[in-house]
This record gives C-alpha cells, sequence and structure tokens, in this order.
C-alpha cells in the first residue's frame, strides 16, 4: 500500500485529525483496487520502468509542483469571476 500512496510514507502537513482519515480511506481505495483492476498489483513492483525510487520521487515532485501551480492558477480564476459576479 505504501507503494501506491506515497503520503503514507513521507508525511505531510495536514492536520493530525485529517491524517487520521487517511490511512483507513487509502485502504479502501487500495483493497478496491486490488479487487477491480488485479493487474495493478504495486506489491510487486520494484521500481517506475527501471528507475529507482530517488528519481521517480524527483519525477513525482516535479509533477506534484506543475500540478500545484495549475490548480492555483485555475482556483484564482474562479476566485476572480465569482468575485466579479458578487460585485455586479
Amino acid at each position: 500500500m505504501q507503494a501506491r500512496f506515497k503520503i503514507l510514507t513521507t508525511g505531510c502537513y495536514y492536520d493530525v485529525r485529517v491524517q487520521a482519515d487517511f490511512f483507513p480511506a487509502l485502504a479502501v481505495v487500495h483493497n478496491f483496487i486490488r479487487r477491480h483492476d488485479p493487474h495493478n498489483d504495486v506489491d510487486n513492483v520494484q521500481g517506475i520502468g527501471g528507475v529507482n525510487d530517488e528519481e521517480a520521487d524527483e519525477v513525482i515532485s516535479a509533477t506534484q509542483t506543475a500540478e500545484a501551480k495549475e490548480a492555483t492558477k485555475v482556483r484564482n480564476r474562479i476566485a476572480k469571476r465569482m468575485w466579479k459576479k458578487y460585485n455586479s
């Protein structure tokens, strides 16, 4: 399960009460994936296509950073539209 959900090994900055909800929720998702997509078995995977864990973490980190920047742009556009609509 830790191979599928890196947040379980890397930690996060969420409130402890929120973190307590992560494990059972991710366990449900993990079991659902194992039941409905048995070919997607990350338990037996050693790495991503021969890439070591450190390189894979760098790729994941860069992707998350790019996604976070894009999400911020989308959020700001939505907020501006909402504010404009509120003021009109």
